[in-house]
Formats: structure tokens, sequence, C-alpha cells
């Protein structure tokens, strides 16, 4: 997996194994579908991911799993925050950091808006100009976690830009909570609804896969926490 250079700290969705059993069951159809939608972005056939489901599923889990996988791309990523939801383009100020140099001038943009001078479409369009750029060297994976908490200002920017990917070496992967009625912006809904997106349900595990999961655990002589099968 390759990132501009001076991205900043290390990515959040590097996973370890903290010494103990990597095991990563009952998500055989995600984890196919999104390399899928990986091979067809580096092909200049951008596409949409959505992952949704109900709190703590495991959806970040899938998606740092995919992007353990990935190599060869550049990987920008943000995620929503509740207690940040008011802060204007937050979210696309984190991706623009993540891009290092090349998002000076999103970032300079961004930062000198007033509160009465915020403009989704012109934060859109440099962002959209900023993954023109980044494209040209390496496909391009962009992660957007915890969508739900995610302001609205950078909500409205990411529309504007995934509304405008057709021929581009782009995934845009959108990780949000569902279940609860709409949390994402209608503009945005109707993009991963109805849109082109690949959408990806996230439910419970089978009671079967829970005893792959904790199998490894059991033979290693450890009781994997939470894990309702000893």
């Amino acid at each position: 997996m390759r990132a501009p250079e001076g991205t900043g700290p290390a990515s959040p969705w590097t996973a370890t194994s903290r010494g103990g059993p990597r095991v990563f069951v009952g998500r055989d159809r995600p984890l196919a579908q999104l390399p899928e939608a990986l091979s067809d972005a580096m092909a200049g056939r951008s596409r949409i991911a959505f992952v949704e489901g109900p709190a703590g599923i495991g959806k970040t889990a899938l998606v740092r799993e995919f992007v353990n996988g990935v190599d060869g791309v550049f990987v920008l990523m943000a995620s929503g925050e509740e207690i940040e939801e008011g802060l204007a383009f937050g979210v696309v100020e984190q991706l623009a950091l993540r891009a290092g140099p090349a998002g000076a001038d999103v970032l300079s943009t961004i930062r000198d808006m007033q509160p009465g001078d915020i403009n989704s479409v012109a934060a859109g369009t440099l962002l959209l100009d900023l993954l023109g750029r980044l494209q040209e060297d390496a496909p391009l994976l962009m992660l957007i976690d915890d969508a739900h908490w995610a302001d609205l200002p950078s909500l409205q920017a990411l529309t504007f830009v995934m509304r405008r990917l057709e021929v581009d070496r782009v995934l845009v992967v959108v990780v949000a909570r569902t279940g609860d009625g709409p949390v994402l912006t209608e503009g945005l809904w109707r993009l991963l609804e109805d849109g082109p997106a690949v959408r990806m349900r996230i439910i419970g595990l089978e009671t079967s896969e829970v005893r792959d999961l904790c199998t490894p655990f059991r033979e290693a002589g450890r009781r994997p926490h939470r894990c309702p099968i000893a």
C-alpha cells in the first residue's frame, strides 16, 4: 500500500494482531466485492462502494481487512466524529492533510473561509482537482469512515465529487451506520442507494461463523474478548 509523501501520522487503518491469532470470518462476499471495485477503478472505471450496517457490526474491521491487502495505490482517508459534526469541512480537511503537499491549496482555501462563506461546491471542485492530480501517479482509494458523523459541508462537497467521477482511477469507500433512519444528506443517499454504487449491508455472524472466529483462540489457549463460545 502506497501513500503520498508527507502524509503525516501512521494510517489508522493499519491492523496488527497484537501477538495473537488474526482471523476474519463471515464477510466473504464484501471482501470479494471491494477488490472487484478497486480493479475497475485501477482500470479507469471509477467506482463507489457503500459499506453500511448497525453500530458495532464490524464495518471498520471489514474495510481495514481490505486495505491491508491492497498495494500500488494512494490511500486517502478521513472519518467523521460526533463531537466534530459542527466543524465545517473537517472531513475534507483530513483528506487534504493526507494528500501531503498536493493538498496545500485545498487546506489554505478551507481555512481562509469565513463562517458565512461556506461553499461546498467550491470545496468539492478543489477536492476533485486534487484527486485528478493524485491519480496521475497511481490509482486512488479514498475512504470515509463513520460518514454518519461527517460534517454537512464535507458531505455536500463529497457528493459533488462523486457525481463527477467517471473515467477516473478512483475508488471511494463510504462507511456509515444505518438502521435508525437516514443519517446522510439526501443527495448522498440518492447517489449511494439509486446510483452506481456497490452497496454492502453488513449483518451479524451466523453461529457457525462465530465458532470459526473463536477456534484459533481456543487452539492457542486463549479466550477471545467477548467471544460467546468458550
